[in-house]
């Protein structure tokens, strides 16, 4: 069947509604949702889509709706004349009855009904116009990305991201083992009157091989070890000599101190010996002054018994000034409690006069709180009432501005339907020029089909185009819209404000007893001023009867609160007066204590007493240190002298004992050996050091060089697998894992587009996957071209016409169609739309296209088509007439 009409009139938009009502999403990839509720509809009218399909031998039905803007209900909140939004929404009626509710649980039952999802569904049924002709054209680049998403390949380009990441790791590895290998060389030690230096240079500088190195590093060490045990075996030698040396020298040396030793000691025991004498006089008179140390510390001890007297006598002081203190407080606190009592009865006898002469005002109070609220329910219809008023002016406002807007977009729609009409009439005078240049007379008019011409039309200078005309009605729609949304608007806004005027008319007659708007505002001003003056009058007279009231209450509670208040303080004074009575007798009483108390003592004070007996303390102490310091005195000498008497007899049986010794030739051979000893022991720490650097190198480069061969034999094997699946092996095809699964799917598809591309051209054509890519840099693999069978030549598909690209692309587009529903588990759609294109085909490849579209049909399958091709409205008499309305919007008729 065919679907045909104006152009504009809304052909794809069928394709649109039906895509919407299976899966909520509008056909085209450039068209929305929100763009499917109709310009012209006007703000009460429903969007809504009702699919009614069979598949399988059932039959279903669909309701749905996108998002969109209504009018708002009559007993909404908003005002009459606003918009609310329709939420989106969609039910399935299902063959047995069952109701599936809500846009995403209907959308998956339709998938799953039809094993299909939108992107397959309209790869299978909707060839939308051109979409086709961009997977014909189409690199092995761009059509990798589109079967990857129809034929789900994107595993094995993961695949092949996933193989090159790990060579990658791989390749470093390598590159650190190598690096740190040669780290390891450029460390190896050797001497540099060694002949194997020369071979070290030549390592560091990358002569030599691995195993070369190793073997020099061997060579190296067994010398080093060599040396090493040749230095030990001198250094033992040297050791031996040393020490013989050394003891020697010791004996000698300690022989020589000895003698000086002795001298020392007989010269300090001449000086010492006499000191003995002077030191025991000196005792003797220490000892005579411990008899007159006993007599202090007699009189110490008494002035420290005598102390706890002083405490007593300062203990009694301080609590006669305390209880004297206390006295005192007692009688100012008592002298200001009696002014208080006094002020206190003078302001109650005043408080009980006051209470005297306050009325009840309760009643009064209650009458103006009646009259008040009276008016404050007054005043509220007053602003109610205002409200109206301003609410009817504004609409008033707002009317009149909408009736302007409305003549403004009448006389702009005026002008450009003068405009369109005029075109309309160019170009329809234009095309019957046209065609009048075209009559040869003896032939049929294609019009009225006539052989005689005599009268012949003639074509203006300057006809539009239909692009041009096609521009100035859609402005035209446009501004019919825009004017009839004006007049629309103006309406609404009318019903608003007579419904408002009725309103405030009720209210001012039950208020102000009038129904003519105008004088309202007069009226309404002299009631607010009227009602402001009472409402104020009334607050004041409440406020003065409630001040009194209240002030009457607080007399009630303040005057039996002071009552209290003046017997608590009699109380309390009370109590006072007794406490400070019991004061000054003991007060009287520790003054009496304390005199005879310090006639007693010695000193006037504790202080006084203490710095005697301190005295007393340090003259004793002074006596008993110098007893003591003349006994240590004695003692130490004495032992001194003792010391050095020994000493003596020590090293003179030293002396006589030891034997002689030449020390300057001992002290001269102790040098020479002490040389050979730190040189043999710096030789032997470099060739240690030297030797334990080589071995760790040696054992770093044995271990290093095994990681690195298996690492390199891994990484050979690895590049070439991820050169393979990502098509990157030198002078071969590149052709990735994942386009070598495309290509099986590509395979079939073509095969099945060869069917109706050899039906369409007349067995000329015939569709073939590139096998060699036009050079080794691109990736290929899923290249197109096309077999000429009337040249036997095979070249690009770029290069057919537009005819012939257009029954190439459909016929790939009928392929693909057919490949999806084969890879999507054998899924059967019976619909299929092709939208536009058979206006480029000539006469006889429109007939070969019709006839393979022709043979969809055998069976049940239902096949659309959109065109404004005359031969196929005179080959398909099925048809969906889609036609504009002048006045805004479309309407179908169907033709069947």
């Amino acid at each position: 069947y065919l679907i045909t009409g104006d152009t504009g009139a809304g052909k794809s938009t069928i394709f649109d509604a039906i895509c919407f009502a299976l899966y909520g999403e509008a056909s085209g990839p450039n068209r929305e949702t929100g763009m499917l509720r109709s310009k012209y509809a006007a703000d009460d009218v429903p969007t809504e889509v009702q699919l009614r399909f069979s598949h399988s031998g059932r039959e279903y039905l669909i309701k749905r709706n996108p998002e969109y803007m209504r009018a708002a209900k009559r007993n909404s909140s908003k005002s009459s004349s606003g918009l609310t939004k329709q939420p989106a929404d969609a039910e399935l009626h299902m063959p047995d009855g069952e109701v599936i509710t809500k846009v995403g649980n209907v959308t998956a039952a339709v998938e799953r009904i039809l094993g299909v999802n939108k992107d397959q569904f309209s790869q299978i049924s909707m060839l939308a116009q051109g979409d086709f002709l961009k997977l014909l054209l189409a690199d092995t680049k761009s059509r990798m990305e589109i079967f990857r998403e129809l034929f789900k390949t994107q595993k094995y380009m993961s695949l092949q991201k996933t193989l090159d990441n790990e060579q990658k790791k791989v390749y470093v590895l390598v590159e650190d083992g190598k690096k740190s290998v040669a780290q390891f060389i450029a460390g190896i030690q050797a001497d540099s009157d060694d002949v194997l230096s020369i071979d070290v240079e030549k390592a560091k500088s990358g002569e030599l091989t691995t195993e070369d190195v190793v073997e020099l590093l061997d060579k190296l060490n067994d010398k080093d070890k060599i040396i090493r045990n040749s230095l030990d075996m001198e250094l033992d030698r040297i050791s031996h000599d040393l020490e013989s040396v050394n003891a020697a020298l010791g004996a000698a040396e300690a022989l020589f101190k000895t003698t000086e030793s002795l001298t020392a000691a007989e010269n300090r025991l001449k000086a010492e010996e006499p000191k003995i004498g002077d030191l025991e006089n000196m005792f003797i008179s220490a000892s005579d002054q411990l008899k007159d140390k006993s007599d202090l510390e007699k009189k110490s001890a008494k002035l420290e018994a005598e102390l706890i007297n002083y405490d007593q006598a300062d203990r009694l002081e301080s609590e006669i000034i305390s209880l004297q203190k206390n006295i005192d407080l007692q009688k100012k606190t008592l002298d200001k409690s009696d002014k208080e009592q006094a002020d206190r009865k003078i302001e109650l006898e005043k408080l009980r006069q006051e209470r005297e002469s306050v009325k009840d005002t309760s009643a009064e109070i209650e009458k103006l709180k009646t009259a008040l609220q009276k008016i404050m329910d007054e005043a509220d219809n007053i602003k109610e009432l205002s409200d109206y008023l301003a609410e009817y002016s504004q609409d008033q406002d707002r009317l009149k501005a909408a009736r302007e807007d409305y003549i403004q977009k009448d006389a702009v729609f005026n002008d450009l339907k003068k405009i369109y009409d005029a075109k309309e009439q160019a170009f329809r005078d234009g095309q019957a020029g046209i065609l009048a240049e075209k009559l040869k007379d003896g032939e049929a008019c294609p019009v009225c089909g006539s052989t005689h011409h005599p009268v012949l039309a003639h074509r203006p200078d300057h006809v539009p185009t239909e692009k041009e005309l096609d521009s100035a009605s859609k402005e035209l729609e446009r501004a019919r819209a825009e004017r009839e949304k004006s007049a629309a608007n103006a309406g609404s806004l009318s019903k608003v404000l007579e419904t408002r005027k009725s309103q405030l008319i009720k209210q001012s007659t039950k208020l102000i007893n009038t129904d003519d708007p105008d004088i309202i505002p007069e009226k309404l001003t002299e009631l607010k001023n009227d009602c402001k003056t009472r409402y104020s009058n009334t607050t004041k007279a409440l406020k003065t009867e409630q001040t009194g009231e209240n002030r009457k209450n607080e007399l009630e509670k303040l005057i039996p609160s002071l009552e209290q208040e003046i017997e608590e303080e009699n109380i309390k004074t009370e109590k006072l007066r007794e406490s400070m009575a019991a004061d000054d007798s003991l007060l009287k009483e520790k003054t009496s204590n304390i005199e005879t108390l310090r006639s007693s003592l010695q000193f006037a004070d504790r202080k006084s007493a203490i710095s005697e007996k301190n005295r007393l303390d340090e003259l004793a102490k002074e006596i008993q240190q110098q007893y003591d310091l003349a006994d240590k005195t004695l003692k130490e000498q004495k032992i001194t002298v003792e010391k050095l008497k020994a000493e003596i007899n020590s090293y003179r049986s030293t002396i006589a004992s030891s034997k002689p010794c030449d020390i300057e030739v001992e002290r001269a051979r102790q040098q020479e050996l002490n040389i050979a000893q730190k040189d043999c022991i710096d030789k032997s720490k470099a060739v240690a050091s030297r030797l334990r650097t080589n071995e760790d190198i040696r054992q770093n480069i044995i271990t290093r060089s095994k990681d690195i061969m298996g690492l390199e034999k891994k990484l050979q094997w690895m590049r070439a697998l991820s050169d393979t699946a990502n098509g990157k092996l030198a002078g071969k095809d590149k052709i990735m894992l994942e386009t070598y699964i495309q290509m099986t799917y590509f395979d079939r598809i073509i095969n099945r587009a060869n069917i109706r591309l050899m039906t369409m051209s007349s067995g000329q054509y015939e569709l073939t996957r590139m096998k060699e890519a036009s050079n080794f840099k691109n990736q290929s693999g899923l290249d197109l071209g096309v077999i000429d069978h009337y040249n036997g030549s095979e070249r690009s598909v770029k290069t057919l016409s537009g005819g012939e690209s257009f029954m190439a692309s459909l016929s790939l587009a009928l392929g693909l169609s057919d490949e999806v529903q084969s890879s999507a588990g054998g899924i059967s759609i019976d619909t299929m739309f092709v939208d536009e294109g058979f206006g480029s085909l000539d006469p006889e490849s429109l007939d070969q296209a019709y006839k393979a579209l022709a043979g969809l049909t055998e069976g049940n399958r239902l096949v659309g088509i959109i065109s404004h091709v005359a031969d196929l409205k005179e080959r398909i008499d099925k048809q969906i007439l889609v036609t504009k309305n002048k006045s805004g919007g479309s309407v179908i008729d169907l033709k069947l």
